[in-house]
């Protein structure tokens, strides 16, 4: 008997043996796979041994932050000079409060390669605390989003782009709907005056109607011309370079020379303004309204002056900004926040003809480029515009 016990116990043994065996082998097999697949999807492993500031990398995470030396002792500090200068009090303010058990810790950070090159990472981590509360290591993982954030800063483009066309198209609705029908009403009068006066043998009032139809087609065929023109500063696509600004603006005063002989005017331009990273023919389009502008809208007792320079205050480090200032009429203060609005005008068409377009292309185009344009005016001193312009290549 006692030997049938003892040989059934060493068959017991022998079998718990061959399934631990086999157990370890289906563990190894499955650490493998697991290796695998995080090697696969660039998923770095790393365990923060918090009570003796050790960190330790699996090879996934010395792969994705591009380290080849593995020998080196201070892995913390090797991650926190990796990550991006502008993320690092960030990402740290997110792994102390996950150590202090106030939140999970997910957060979001670049990191500069050996090489030079950037990449965005995704970091998760679980915190497991003590009896106590207090931290005892972080198990996470690092997973390379760089193509993911790609993604969503094109799909942030596009919906921005979608944004602005439908912007434009509201913009165009209003313009049909409201300052196209005044030249249309008066065509469709006079149109029906013309009839009723030939009937009845009226000669000259028939021509009268025939100089108002043909004034009113005149300026409804100058609204589609402006309404394209502003169309294609907000549409066309940019053809962006780095340009001379001073080259820009003596083409532009080149093209307006009989304009600025016929008004006498003086046209005064900084020496040695910077370079900009802009469209020319739009950057020329952008000063050719503004100097017209300022030629149209000037005042008859003294010679129009025009006066661009640059502003000694920077709007920042990307752009420049650009005085363009004149001493003509001015703009009335209850038309300044109007001003740059599509066919907005400040004074009566007889006396200053246009359908004030002009200002509103400018704006356009300059906010394409990521700038912009304000104004400073006092009427029957002048206007100032102050545009800003990109100095740099994104």
């Amino acid at each position: 008997m006692t030997d049938k016990i003892a040989h059934g116990m060493e068959t017991d043994s022998a079998n718990d043996i061959e399934q631990l065996k086999a157990r370890i082998v289906e563990l190894e097999q499955q650490n493998t796979f697991f290796k695998l697949a995080l090697k696969a999807a660039h998923i770095g492993v790393w365990e923060y041994d918090v009570p003796n500031n050790q960190l330790t990398w699996s090879d996934e995470m010395f792969e994705l932050y591009g380290i080849k030396d593995k020998s080196f002792v201070n892995v913390y500090e090797t991650w926190h000079k990796a990550v991006h200068p502008s993320d690092i009090e960030s990402a740290e303010s997110e792994l102390n409060a996950a150590l202090a058990g106030e939140k999970k810790f997910d957060t979001d950070f670049r990191v500069i390669r050996p090489d030079g090159t950037k990449i965005n990472v995704h970091a998760i981590a679980d915190v497991h605390f003590s009896h106590s509360g207090e931290p005892l290591k972080m198990l996470g993982v690092n997973v390379d989003s760089t193509s993911e954030e790609a993604h969503k800063q094109a799909l942030a483009e596009k919906n921005n782009e979608l944004a602005a066309q439908n912007t434009l198209l509201n913009e165009f609705a209003y313009i049909v709907s409201h300052d196209l029908k005044e030249p249309v009403r008066t065509l469709r009068t006079f149109a029906s005056h013309l009839l009723d006066d030939v009937r009845n043998g009226q000669q000259e009032r028939a021509e009268e109607d025939l100089k108002f139809i043909n004034k009113s087609s005149k300026r409804i065929d100058q609204m589609i011309n402006d309404i394209l023109e502003y169309s294609r500063a907000g549409n066309a696509e940019l053809v962006l370079d780095m340009h001379e600004l001073n080259e820009c603006i003596d083409d532009v005063v080149y093209q307006l020379d009989a304009a600025i002989n016929e008004n006498a005017a003086v046209i005064s331009v900084q020496p040695d303004l910077p370079e900009v990273f802009a469209d020319r023919a739009m950057l020329e389009r952008v000063f050719l309204n503004l100097i017209n502008n300022a030629l149209k809208f000037r005042r008859e007792d003294i010679t129009p002056i025009i006066d661009i320079s640059l502003l000694d205050t920077q709007h920042s480090a990307k752009c420049i900004e650009l005085s363009v200032k004149d001493n003509g009429i001015g703009i009335p203060a209850k038309n300044i926040d109007s001003v740059f609005g599509a066919f907005k005008r400040c004074h009566s068409t007889k006396k200053y003809p246009g359908t004030g377009i002009g200002l509103a292309v400018v704006k356009k185009v300059l906010e394409r480029h990521g700038g912009g344009i304000r104004v400073r005016s006092e009427e029957g001193r002048g206007t100032e515009f102050i545009l800003s312009i990109p100095r740099l290549e994104e």
